[in-house]
């Protein structure tokens, strides 16, 4: 179950990058409050699955 887990928290953070990235490329104002909440939770999103990864490979 960890590792289901594990990979649907990577892929919501790879979502959130790709969506800051595209959102950069636009060329439109970007907000600080968008990046800095994207970036935060991509990060809680990317430590938690590569722990419950780790967790379900017994280490």
């Amino acid at each position: 179950m960890y590792d289901i887990l594990g990979w649907l928290l990577i892929i919501v953070a790879a979502i959130l990058l790709v969506l800051v990235v595209l959102h950069v490329e636009s060329e439109k104002k970007l907000s600080l409050k968008f990046t800095i909440i994207s970036v935060v939770i991509a990060s809680f999103c990317v430590g938690y699955g590569i722990h419950f990864l780790l967790l379900q490979a017994g280490l």
